[in-house]
């Protein structure tokens, strides 16, 4: 596939914890639509009890990775482009506050 949209896919699968590694992942061009193309990210997972847990961090990967490469996900329902792109940038955790010393 030509677009860098698949390799920014599994890009995020592999920063994924819980996506198994074999059978590797794949994308799937599933749709050419009128103004969009359509990718379906295929994965398998080492515990299905934890699938949403896995499909939220995917997500947020997928998220990052889009947004590392300047590239704005888009919504097959865009209507219009604004005159500055709408690419986030990636997400990091805060910082988690310094345990304070208890009274002496």
């Amino acid at each position: 596939m030509a677009s860098g949209a698949p390799h920014l896919l599994l890009d995020a699968a592999q920063r994924t914890d819980g996506v198994r590694d074999k059978p590797e992942p794949n994308v799937r061009q599933t749709a050419l639509s009128d103004w969009y193309v359509e990718y379906r990210l295929l994965v398998h997972i080492d515990k299905p009890e934890i699938k949403v847990a896995v499909l939220s961090e995917l997500h947020q990967h997928i998220q990052d990775v889009f947004a590392e490469a300047d590239l704005q996900i888009m919504s097959p329902h865009f209507i219009d482009q604004p005159e500055q792109a709408l690419v986030p940038a990636p997400w990091a955790a805060p910082e988690k506050p310094k345990a304070t010393e208890g009274p002496k």
